[in-house]
């Protein structure tokens, strides 16, 4: 198959570098790109990217994701499944490859075990596992090359969830298939991409996690809806810890604040759901485990640590938040990155733990500098899962 930018990847590799690519935490998984399964307590340069002018990432399930300036994406980490395509040593890729795609991508997403791509020309491409039919193809039989998802056009954006999808247009519609938080009632599995149409005006935003969902509306109003055991649905004593909300309900506590961003927890356990509002404050909800909401200065696991509905952070000029799973990240409007929550195998990139005693004890319970970046650049896109984290630095 002819693979789109084989050419311009080379030329791409003679340029000077205007941004880098880190990760550090967790990388059993070869998550980390670091070429093995070790841990990164520190940031760590993904030296395969320097020259690929990388304009966005994204973490899967023990996966990254990364697009270059010209459309071309590259996939790294735990490889089962095909849930990014691409075949590794062991069913791990441990250096950022090039994904042999025919057309060049705008847009991605990657879930627990399944991605999703969108081409320049707005057209759907889906691979991994697919037993809820989270990959819209009208069948439930895995893919192990992206395939294009038939009846989907002009679409911006896709948002990949643990066995459920979300697909957003150029008007603002928001379509879904698979289980679990597929944001439609009593219609189990669905195998095709389906319209949600619950909503009033357009849909701007869409984001997923393991098992909720959350989006933002034209006007700023934020919906959530899927599982609450964590509370992470930010509806208060209204939605019961073992109901699972069907259909998307707006966000009442947030009603009189204009929301443009939203993360949920992509972590299994431990869920919670962050926002920022248009004026930089940062809003936590759901499981306070070892402080990740950011709301406790001395962190004790009971269930006052926890929150039912969105509480802000004593913190402004936030530019947008990241809910990982056992812990969280904020990027304010400076390119400063902070995280907090749990600091084991070194999700929180501070140097305290190393030197730590405890180490599988260590955690910040207030947002805490990266100081790590400091002299490098400012941080332009970030994300994280349960166990790592992966950051584009805009260089100095």
């Amino acid at each position: 198959m002819e693979t789109y930018g084989e050419e311009e990847d080379k030329i791409q590799d003679h340029k000077s570098a205007k941004t880098k690519v880190y990760s550090w935490g967790n990388g059993k998984g070869g998550n980390l790109g670091n070429g093995s399964i070790e841990y990164e307590a520190l940031p760590f340069n993904v030296k395969e990217l320097n020259k690929k002018n990388i304009v966005k990432i994204q973490c899967g399930e023990w996966f990254c994701l990364a697009l270059s300036a010209n459309g071309i994406l590259y996939g790294w980490g735990k490889a089962s499944r095909s849930r990014f395509e691409l075949k590794g040593d062991g069913d791990i890729v441990y250096k950022p490859t090039k994904i042999p795609l025919s057309f060049k991508v705008k847009a991605f997403s990657g879930g627990y075990w399944h991605s999703l791509v969108v081409s320049t020309e707005g057209q759907v491409y889906s691979v991994g596992d697919n037993k809820k039919g989270a990959l819209g193809l009208g069948h439930t039989s895995n893919v192990d090359e992206f395939t294009e998802v038939p009846d989907l056009e002009n679409i911006v954006q896709v948002s990949a969830g643990s066995g459920f999808s979300f697909f957003l247009d150029n008007e603002g519609k928001l379509f879904s298939c698979g289980g679990g938080a597929n944001g439609h009632k009593g219609k189990g599995n669905i195998t095709k991409p389906t319209e949600i149409t619950i909503f009033e005006e357009p849909v701007k935003y869409i984001d997923s996690g393991i098992d909720h969902a959350a989006c933002i509306t034209e006007s700023g109003k934020l919906y959530t809806w899927g599982a609450n055991t964590f509370k992470q649905l930010g509806h208060g004593s209204s939605i019961s810890t073992s109901k699972v909300l069907s259909t998307p309900k707006v966000v009442s506590e947030l009603e009189e604040v204009n929301i443009v961003n939203v993360s949920c927890s992509k972590g299994l356990k431990h869920c919670q759901t962050s926002c920022v509002d248009s004026e930089g404050r940062a809003y936590f909800w759901g499981c306070g485990y070892k402080g990740k909401l950011g709301n406790v200065d001395d962190w004790v696991h009971i269930a006052e640590s926890d929150e039912d509905k969105p509480k802000a952070l004593r913190m402004e000029g936030v530019a947008f938040t990241e809910s990982g799973g056992i812990h969280s990240s904020l990027v304010d409007t400076e390119g400063n990155l902070y995280t907090f929550g749990c600091g084991s195998h070194g999700r929180l990139g501070h140097p305290r733990y190393i030197e730590g005693k405890y180490r599988h004890l260590y955690k910040e319970s207030q947002p805490k500098k990266v100081e790590f970046f400091e002299k490098i650049g400012r941080i332009i896109d970030y994300s994280s899962t349960y166990s790592s984290n992966v950051a584009l630095v805009q260089l100095f």
